[in-house]
């Protein structure tokens, strides 16, 4: 694991990787639309290396990381520096965080110029528990008021504490889109709507919907629409309007042009 010098006020490792041999590997293997793989990222040399390069040459080579939260502890010699590093900059003890800060670190000082700067960045993903509570069939009671409540239990089935990134990205996912896809957030009748891919995909995550929201969003016709199924607030009327509008907008379209509407 290295870190540059450069980019901060102390050696935070004892054996740093050379940033510029990374460079060499990437300029001669790599064309300048290559996505770069790193699956030991350490403190985020590739990182490192990939902008610093695409500063240089105009390219637009995108990077992905891996690495595991490994604990920081301030007892080990080997360790010392980088946890002080942490400690001194109010970071949580993990190698993450020093990947992340230097990542911040090389954008700001190699893309500083970059008209564009604010819309330049990265995404940082982790596995997690899934957001939505899984139902337990295989649990099911005998009991009549412990099924019901069994039933209950699934009518909001998102986690109350699930932050609205965290599921709009394993929404992202289930419905085929890659997390390194665009997303841009609009308003759409005074509600927040995240479109993925350049509208391929809306996803409103809203806790209440109205008719009005439903035809704004049919209007800009995305191949899919997803949203909460909660939002319709068991107004079940509204919702098979919804359906209806959707419907009505998918006649005389073939079946790849049809909007895919779906609930949560």
């Amino acid at each position: 694991m290295t870190i540059s010098r450069e980019l901060f006020d102390s050696q935070v490792f004892s054996y740093p990787k050379p940033t510029s041999l990374i460079n060499f590997f990437i300029e001669c293997l790599c064309d300048t639309e290559a996505i770069i793989l790193d699956f030991f990222a350490g403190s985020g040399t590739t990182a490192d290396s990939v902008m610093q390069i695409n500063a240089k040459d105009g390219g637009n080579r995108k990077f992905i990381l891996v690495q595991l939260p490994e604990p920081l502890d301030p007892k080990k010699k080997e360790q010392a520096t980088a946890a002080q590093y942490c400690l001194r900059h109010n970071l949580p003890l993990r190698i993450t965080e020093l990947t992340k800060d230097r990542m911040r670190k090389s954008l700001k000082k190699h893309l500083s110029k970059e008209k564009d700067l604010e819309n330049i960045g990265f995404k940082v993903l982790k596995l997690d528990v899934s957001n939505f509570r899984r139902w337990g069939g295989e649990a099911l009671s005998s009991d009549a008021n412990k099924l019901i409540q069994q039933l209950e239990f699934q009518i909001n089935h998102i986690d109350y504490n699930a932050d609205q990134l965290s599921v709009l990205f394993e929404i992202l996912l289930k419905a085929g889109f890659k997390p390194s896809e665009k997303i841009n957030k609009f308003k759409v009748k005074n509600v927040d709507v995240y479109s993925v891919a350049d509208g391929a995909l809306l996803i409103c995550l809203e806790r209440k919907v109205n008719q009005k929201i439903i035809e704004s969003i049919a209007d800009l016709e995305p191949i899919q629409f997803i949203c909460l199924d909660s939002a319709f607030d068991n107004n079940d009327q509204l919702k098979a309007n919804a359906v209806q509008t959707f419907a009505a907008r998918n006649q005389g379209k073939t079946k790849a042009q049809q909007i895919n509407f779906r609930t949560v």
